[in-house]
């Protein structure tokens, strides 16, 4: 089997500790990636991705619009949100199908704060992503939240008005990763949806519509995918792109290169 050593940029489902992935070699269905040092060259990386289509990619099929890829993330990883500005910077939203994944459902509601090796372990984690994306406003939580409500709001407000609805999706990242805002409350969300526009009824509370139905396609494709972790970026001929890259990284990713 064919391995790979990759600066981890993304978060694992189901683990939210750094220490519980030290020394351990993260099985894929395919290949697998293991943790290594924080000098590693980012570009051996893109090499593995973008030169072998068969490393991550499965289906030749994957039933989204062409052109359009599928973006999987989570509001609590540090790297989807600096993934997502990237995005926005590079101004391709427009091709990007956002969908909203739990990769650590069992987070307590209301978020409860962090202390000891999982308060330095997330202290870790927003310092890797200043360093691999110093532009970005970041700072350090004082835990992370479930993001279950976050998400169903989120897929409420793209549905209503998927403009809005991206903007929305968008300050939720900005509220947690800059503000510290604790996702699983519902006054903050409903705050976050009147900002931009929406009733805070429609989008979270007992009024608000079903997307029962929605979160679960999401959560089925993203566990089809060959990689369990966040963020990741699907192309409409299957081929995955995982965690935190560079910008030309993502554009020749997106172009089909």
């Amino acid at each position: 089997m064919d391995t790979c050593s990759v600066v981890r940029s993304y978060c694992p489902a189901k683990l939210f500790s750094f220490g519980l992935l030290d020394g351990l070699q993260v099985r894929l269905r395919r290949p697998y990636v293991r943790e290594a040092s924080a000098d590693f060259r980012l570009e051996r990386l893109t090499t593995a991705f973008m030169n072998n289509p068969g490393f991550l990619g499965f289906h030749a099929s994957c039933g989204i619009e062409m052109n359009t890829c599928r973006l999987y993330s989570d509001f609590n990883c540090p790297f989807c949100y600096a993934m997502h500005e990237r995005l926005h910077a590079l101004g391709v939203m427009d091709r990007i199908s956002w969908q909203g994944v739990q990769h650590a459902p069992h987070l307590p509601v209301p978020m409860a704060g962090w202390a000891g090796h999982l308060a330095a372990e997330l202290k870790q984690e927003v310092q890797m992503v200043r360093r691999l994306a110093p532009e970005l406003p970041i700072a350090v939580p004082p835990g992370k939240p479930n993001t279950g409500r976050a998400i169903a709001a989120a897929a409420r407000a793209l549905h209503m008005d998927p403009l809005r609805g991206g903007e929305f999706v968008r300050s939720l990242y900005r509220s947690f990763w800059v503000d510290g805002q604790d996702l699983s409350d519902e006054t903050v969300l409903q705050r976050e949806a009147e900002r931009q526009g929406f009733a805070s009824a429609q989008i979270v509370g007992t009024e608000a519509t079903t997307v029962d139905a929605i979160l679960r396609a999401w959560n089925d494709q993203w566990a089809e995918a060959d990689h369990q972790g966040v963020p990741l970026l699907q192309r409409p001929d299957g081929t995955l792109l995982v965690g935190l890259m560079p910008a030309d990284v993502i554009a020749e990713f997106l172009s089909g290169g």
